[in-house]
């Protein structure tokens, strides 16, 4: 995780997503990895990798709110189908993702879904967010602090995937090429 960190850090990115032994996605180096599709939560099965307790309790909010979490196998192939991505750890708590792999994630914007438990998470662990949930999404979080709105995902497993990119100003990039 480290040396996959480091060669993210050096391309100017926050992190590198991980791959199982697979080739499955698996988390960040340091957080988990949440997807959403037509309305649902998506999120590998931690079998190998840590179940995080920011990534329980995320999971217990999206519950809480009525949204379906599913944990199963994800393969990188899936990335182009998912309208929102965001990563969780106890550090970087919730932060959504909008690019990967040169691909927008939906729209390329932070999305309703991830903004909903962005707040939920907020107002749970530091007292403070607004939102009025379901249909009139308004959020503050004006509180949020240095937290970034973006990052970039560097897929990376062990020497069968390496990810390349030049960020874009203010959007994430990645471009995937694969080991000789």
């Amino acid at each position: 995780c480290t040396v996959s960190k480091h060669r993210a850090e050096r391309k100017g990115y926050a992190d590198a997503m991980m791959l199982d032994w697979e080739g499955r996605i698996a988390e960040c180096t340091g957080a988990n990895i949440f997807f959403v599709k037509d309305g649902k939560i998506h999120t590998p099965i931690a079998d190998c990798f840590l179940d995080g307790i920011t990534r329980q309790t995320v999971i217990g909010l999206a519950r809480k709110r009525g949204l379906e979490v599913i944990e199963r196998r994800i393969m990188p192939d899936e990335l182009t189908s998912f309208s929102e991505c965001f990563i969780t750890g106890s550090a970087a708590e919730v932060i959504p993702v909008v690019k990967i792999d040169s691909r927008p994630i939906g729209d390329g914007k932070v999305g309703p879904i991830t903004l909903r438990l962005i707040a939920a998470f907020k107002q749970l662990v530091h007292g403070h967010a607004k939102i009025h949930e379901p249909n009139n999404l308004t959020t503050d979080l004006s509180n949020m602090g240095s937290m970034p709105f973006i990052i970039a995902i560097i897929v990376f497993c062990l020497d069968r995937t390496h990810g390349y990119a030049q960020p874009p100003a203010e959007q994430t990039d990645l471009k995937s090429e694969q080991d000789s």
